[in-house]
């Protein structure tokens, strides 16, 4: 389905649509598309130069918190075990050799709980250091990163390693789970320490919800200090730090660069800059969503490849 979407993209050209770039495939769905291939290229919906571009591995460390299988090195409270490893190191290595001989550079590794993010950290070691005799760069991310602990270890090997992470600010909410992470929960999405370790990390959304100015404004309001971030440093996780991992040409107003640009009421910067913790008070109901609708109201226009494409009538 999402081929077809792309198809379709490349027929119209339509100035207003936001096409799909980058499909995250795992080893089996990878090995499904290389077999067919051929007819992709024959219905013209992508050929083998432009595979790397579009196509990145997905590789799963662990599972969830909401499912009891994030893998975590002390047990679940209520006897609930440790979680699961879900992708075997074996099936890790399998998928890497397949991107690797398809020159497939771009790796997005989902790691939750701490031992879960130590495998994701472990495989990027053993594969950067091996494609060095492989003439293949990997470009490895932790999808998530949600428990990183303990930090000083495992933010300095990220950070020495060369990984790049993408949290996504609404898992502050999963304070609900504190019933099985006990006090672990204080420690999820430390995205002060990341920044201050200088480790490059860009913001997804997840799809709940599915609006970044959700999310910088979680991060702008966490209830810890390691987890608050400022107003610009949010800003930059949602903007540039994407581009240059994607090495895109976009993310800055410059010369060259692609204009996607939102003009909204200062009020909208005043909700996102740096304030005092409430991410707790959204505790009841559709009180988050009535907020993303908040923000959603300043937006004024949109430009997409600089031609407008939304204009809020006043």
């Amino acid at each position: 389905t999402s081929l077809h979407l792309r198809r379709k993209w490349k027929q119209e050209r339509k100035d207003m649509e936001f096409p799909i770039r980058r499909f995250h495939l795992n080893r089996l769905q990878l090995t499904e598309l290389l077999n067919k291939l051929p007819e992709i290229e024959r219905l013209g919906l992508m050929t083998q130069d432009e595979l790397p571009d579009l196509v990145s591995l997905k590789l799963f460390a662990d599972g969830s918190f909401g499912s009891y299988t994030a893998k975590v090195s002390k047990p679940y409270s209520g006897d609930q075990g440790r979680g699961i490893f879900y992708d075997t190191i074996k099936e890790m290595n399998q998928a890497m050799r397949l991107a690797a001989e398809h020159g497939i550079f771009s790796v997005a590794m989902h790691g939750i709980g701490d031992s879960g993010i130590h495998r994701a950290i472990g495989t990027a070691r053993h594969w950067i250091k091996l494609g060095d005799t492989m003439k293949f760069d990997p470009h490895f991310r932790i999808e998530h990163f949600e428990l990183p602990l303990p930090f000083e270890k495992t933010l300095k090997d990220v950070k020495n390693i060369g990984i790049w992470v993408t949290p996504q600010p609404n898992f502050l909410l999963d304070y609900i789970y504190e019933d099985r992470l006990g006090e672990r929960i204080r420690w999820i999405c430390p995205h002060r320490e990341i920044v201050n370790a200088g480790i490059p990390m860009m913001f997804g959304t997840d799809g709940m919800p599915s609006s970044m100015l959700f999310a910088i404004y979680l991060a702008t309001h966490a209830e810890h200090t390691h987890q608050r971030l400022t107003f610009k440093d949010a800003l930059l996780a949602s903007t540039l730090t994407v581009s240059h991992f994607e090495s895109d040409l976009r993310g800055a107003l410059k010369e060259g660069y692609k204009a996607d640009i939102i003009v909204a009421d200062p009020k909208l910067i005043r909700e996102l800059a740096d304030g005092d913790a409430d991410v707790r008070s959204y505790e009841q109901g559709d009180t988050a969503n009535q907020k993303v609708a908040e923000l959603e109201s300043t937006i004024q226009r949109v430009y997409k490849n600089g031609v407008e494409v939304y204009h809020r009538e006043s």
